[in-house]
């Protein structure tokens, strides 16, 4: 309450009559008593009447919360639903009916008497009229869902089946597909599990660093350490030799009129030389590969006959040939099997060398891209360059490219190349004064982002 609270002065009104009495009453302490009580209540009663047993506990149990582990998500799945919770009753104010009755259904409700002459007259065979109206509506909704079509019923629950015993064919005529058919399509028809937790590379993700990088190494350590580096600079420098070798080197330096003579010369192999012709008269033409032909020389129909009952009897001797064939592969049925199994022999030689060959590269970078990934150089210091404490060390390597790199080795990163961005050059734009022509507005051609440049490049041209 402030000091103008106090010292304002009281409103006086009358309080003659009941209205009056009821609107210009103060009874906000009264509310406000009546709250607090209420609070109380909710609260599990007034904190005077509670001993400290009841208030305070003393904590001699772990603290649960951090050693407990966290849930998984079929665990989790298995929680109530949070949705349900304002459904639950968490009000610590006791139920003021402590028993509740049950609702009764509508045949305990019926009266004893009423029970015992419904009873009577049943033995008697008196049914009431909505009994049997009720038993006829029962008969033709079961009429109804007969005639329904079956393939809107459900007759099987999918959820309580045994996925895993559930193969193809058990509900279905297989009898007249292959068998290849049914072991392709015979396994397990659900959703296979994803398989992208796997990891690509047995590489591992932090590998320990080399004992002679550490800021103070030992003498061997740090040998070890220039010798590797040594022998990889050695192994770069070969194979930077040899590529000279067989390229560059290979060759000898020649002029370019003798690279052009060169080309001439072997354009030229297998082009016919020009000869002074030996017969001039005789004229140029079309030649012929069949003899000459004449009508008096045509094949007569006994030559045609004849040539006809060749054709024939030749078709026939090699139908007959083939089925001859179709006999005598009767009796190859033994080298047939000889050389099924000698193809699978083959097959399981070459999957097990292919076996072999992946747990020989399980360690090794595969090729994901157009480019090979490439050993980054070893990160080293030299003798001179050691410290022995943190702070006087000089910087060497990177985290970040430490970790790109290991992404890369260990197949989850595509290696790739640093990409120059392409600058395209700025060209000037202007109108030659001798292309001008009277009366053109050529700017009404241009784009409007090049007008202005354009006038300002006339301009200045002009003015030269």
């Amino acid at each position: 309450m402030t000091e103008s609270d106090v010292n304002k002065k009281r409103k006086r009104v009358s309080k003659r009559n009941k209205k009056s009495w009821i609107k210009h009453v103060h009874n906000k302490d009264v509310d406000d008593f009546l709250d607090f009580k209420r609070l109380e209540e909710r609260l599990g009663g007034p904190f005077k009447e509670k001993k400290d047993e009841e208030l305070f506990v003393v904590d001699g149990t772990a603290n649960l919360a951090q050693l407990k582990p966290t849930l998984t998500k079929k665990e989790r799945a298995k929680l109530p639903l949070k949705c349900y919770q304002n459904l639950v009753n968490n009000c610590p104010i006791p139920d003021p009916i402590a028993k509740r009755n049950r609702v009764r259904t509508k045949e305990e409700r019926k009266c004893r008497i009423r029970k015992s002459i419904e009873k009577a007259k049943a033995d008697k065979g008196i049914i009431p009229l909505k009994v049997i109206q009720a038993q006829k509506d029962r008969d033709l909704t079961i009429r109804k869902k007969r005639l329904q079509p079956k393939g809107l019923v459900f007759k099987k629950d999918i959820w309580n089946e045994d996925p895993g015993k559930k193969t193809f064919g058990d509900d279905a005529d297989v009898t007249w597909l292959k068998e290849d058919t049914v072991k392709h399509h015979g396994g397990n028809t659900l959703c296979s599990l994803p398989k992208g937790n796997a990891k690509p590379s047995v590489i591992p993700a932090v590998e320990a660093p080399h004992p002679g990088v550490s800021y103070n190494p030992s003498l061997k350590d740090h040998k070890s350490l220039l010798d590797e580096v040594v022998q990889h600079e050695m192994d770069k420098l070969k194979e930077e030799a040899h590529i000279t070798r067989v390229t560059r080197d290979m060759f000898r330096k020649i002029t370019v009129a003798e690279k052009q003579a060169q080309w001439v010369e072997e354009m030229s192999q297998g082009l016919a030389k020009e000869e002074p012709d030996e017969n001039p008269d005789v004229q140029p033409g079309p030649l012929s590969i069949n003899p000459p032909t004449s009508f008096m020389n045509k094949k007569t129909l006994k030559q045609r006959r004849k040539q006809k009952e060749q054709k024939e009897a030749a078709l026939l001797r090699k139908y007959a040939k083939i089925e001859k064939k179709k006999t005598a592969d009767i009796y190859k049925l033994k080298f047939i099997e000889n050389d099924l199994n000698t193809k699978e022999k083959e097959e399981k030689l070459e999957q097990e060398k292919r076996k072999k060959q992946n747990e020989e590269n399980a360690g090794k970078t595969k090729r994901l891209g157009a480019n090979k990934f490439i050993e980054p150089d070893l990160v080293y210091s030299n003798r001179d360059e050691l410290r022995g404490s943190l702070r006087l060390l000089n910087k060497s390597g990177s985290l970040l490219a430490d970790r790109f790199y290991s992404l890369q080795k260990r197949n989850i990163l595509a290696p790739s190349t640093k990409v120059t961005r392409f600058r395209k050059a700025k060209v000037k734009k202007f109108i030659k004064p001798s292309h001008r022509i009277e009366g053109v507005n050529f700017f009404s051609f241009m784009p409007k982002k090049n007008k202005s440049k354009v006038r300002k490049q006339n301009k200045k041209s002009s003015a030269s």
